[in-house]
């Protein structure tokens, strides 16, 4: 399967939507092992859509996020980290906190795509907002000295880009799309049923 299969047979409103349904099926979700599954699927499926994927910066996360939470101990005490308590309770809530976030960040770098089309007058500023988030998200600083003056740069650069809707193409969705997407959608929800 390409990385631009993604592209090819899912609509890029049918991608929004399903990403709306699998946030909640993943925000709801408790269960820490399934939790991680559900990261993976989102890794998986972002890797498919042809984004990078930066472990690196995804476990630094993950970490800062587990330590601030051990800061407030909570549960059965696992061991002693120096003087310091490692609870069974902190460490759990951390670890979920932390794959959340990183679960909600690749649902957003792969499900919202810039060709976003809704009718009307509001569907075209909320298509609009989409495409500028996307363009956004996919442009780097240019100095790392000046943040402030390169993030201008890039929402100047966003801002006066030649389109100004955001839809390059019109893409349908082909049944093997569907076909993809709905067993995605599926999967989380048994997921959600069984193991929260």
């Amino acid at each position: 399967m390409k990385k631009e299969w993604i592209q090819k047979n899912i609509s890029p409103n049918l991608l929004l939507l399903s990403g709306v349904l699998l946030i909640i099926t993943f925000i709801f979700q408790k269960n820490l092992m399934v939790k991680a599954v559900q990261v993976f699927l989102f890794m998986f499926f972002t890797f498919l859509a042809g984004n990078k994927i930066k472990l690196l910066n995804s476990f630094l996360i993950l970490t800062f996020i587990v330590f601030f939470n051990l800061l407030t101990p909570a549960g059965r005490v696992l061991f002693y980290f120096g003087i310091f308590p490692v609870t069974e309770l902190a460490l759990s809530n951390g670890i979920i906190k932390g794959l959340t976030f990183i679960g909600l960040f690749y649902i957003s770098k792969s499900f919202i795509g810039r060709n976003i089309n809704f009718p009307g007058t509001f569907g075209r500023l909320i298509s609009r907002t989409f495409y500028y988030l996307n363009e956004l998200t996919r442009e780097k600083l240019s100095s790392m000295k000046e943040p402030i003056k390169s993030l201008d740069e890039i929402m100047l650069k966003v801002y006066y880009s030649p389109n100004k809707t955001g839809i390059t193409d019109f893409v349908t969705t082909s049944p093997q799309g569907i076909t993809f997407i709905s067993a995605l959608i599926i999967i989380n929800t048994v997921f959600l049923l069984l193991y929260r």
